[in-house]
């Protein structure tokens, strides 16, 4: 009976260790469709292990990334990484730089512009509020006259991509970036009469309610919902609700 006892829970420790090595395997593959991942990201709590990505940031705010290798611990010698910003073309554009003009596509890494940070396990970009391509571009440009074409933000809507990759190059992902300003203004002549009451967001997969709507003084602020996980089509939509101040 202990023998036959002793050789279930043999089989059972079996099975366990079988289908955690499964689990382990299949999360660091992206469902068995990518080579198994020994270096992957952090970024809002959350783990990056696919190859390609899509990624919104808020405007105004410091973003930090973490790097990991997946078999390291802590007693591990830290291994470096790379990262660079370059151009994401949907619709490629004609802009000017003092007059002489270059193709966006062909404008090479734009990291100076996000204002990054490295440290030895983890990386930061700032996004400047009202940041767009033109400032992006002025950025990079320091000093001189950038001019782009107005519809450039809205044909290139993940107009630049993140590219982290590990010491030996082996593993890399490409991020898609595009940013939203999360603060709206009131009138100063209106503040006092009017006020927001809520934003209603509009995705191609879906709508979303903005509930941590913050105002002082006729400025608003709020976080955007989480769209790693939706399929967003074109524009993401936003309806706000502006009623009497005594509502």
């Amino acid at each position: 009976m202990s023998k036959t006892l002793a050789k279930i829970i043999g089989y059972g420790a079996l099975v366990l260790i079988v289908v955690v090595a499964f689990g382990f395997i299949y999360k660091f593959t992206n469902g068995f469709n990518e080579d198994f991942k020994t270096f992957y990201i952090e970024y809002d709590g959350k783990q990056i292990l696919t190859a390609d990505s899509k990624l919104t940031l808020e405007e105004g705010e410091t973003h930090t990334f973490i790097v990991r290798y997946t078999f390291d611990s802590d007693k591990s010698e830290p291994k470096d990484y790379s990262v660079k910003i370059i151009p994401n073309v949907e619709r490629d554009f004609d802009y000017t730089v003092n007059g002489d003009k270059y193709i966006y596509s062909k404008t090479g890494e734009m990291t100076a512009a996000f204002n990054f940070e490295k440290g030895q396990a983890q990386f930061s970009i700032t996004i400047p509020e009202g940041f767009d391509l033109q400032k992006a571009l002025a950025s990079v440009n320091s000093g001189k006259t950038v001019v782009v074409p107005t519809d450039a933000d809205t044909n290139n809507t993940y107009p630049y991509t993140l590219v982290v990759s590990s010491y030996n190059g082996k593993v890399t992902y490409s991020i898609d970036l595009n940013t939203v300003d999360t603060s709206i203004i009131v009138k100063p002549e209106f503040a006092s009469e009017y006020k927001i009451s809520g934003i209603n967001v509009n995705l191609g997969s879906g709508e979303s309610y903005i509930e941590d709507l913050r105002g002082n003084n006729g400025t608003y602020t709020f976080t955007m919902p989480d769209t790693a996980t939706m399929e967003i089509d074109g524009y993401i939509t936003l309806m706000f609700y502006i009623i009497p101040i005594d509502m």
